[in-house]
């Protein structure tokens, strides 16, 4: 299984809903939470790793991937568990989009 982790902050709505995502469909991770009142996520190993330095973002084995929507689709197609989230069929993907 690839490695994923996860750069958060538990204030912001979707960073939580990121995280709760990956609990929801057991997807084994490593977490970073990323202090954004300190600024934390203006640094400049954040933007090597993530120039928009933008929280939440993931690590998929080292690929790194922005925005809640885009991960959450992602992880939901690379999780059995996740496939009830958001279906394989297009209608009803377009639905929930």
């Amino acid at each position: 299984m690839p490695e994923l982790k996860i750069y958060w902050f538990p204030v912001s709505q979707p960073a939580r809903a990121l995280k709760a995502f990956c609990l929801a469909i057991d997807a084994p991770h490593e977490e970073r939470i990323v202090k954004m009142f300190e600024g934390e996520h203006k640094t400049e190993e954040i933007k090597a790793l993530y120039q928009p330095a933008q929280i939440p973002f993931m690590t998929w084995d080292g690929k790194v991937l922005g925005q809640t929507t885009a991960m959450l689709r992602f992880l939901s197609q690379n999780f059995d568990a996740g496939k009830s989230y958001y279906p394989e069929d297009l209608w009803t993907r377009g639905q929930i989009d």
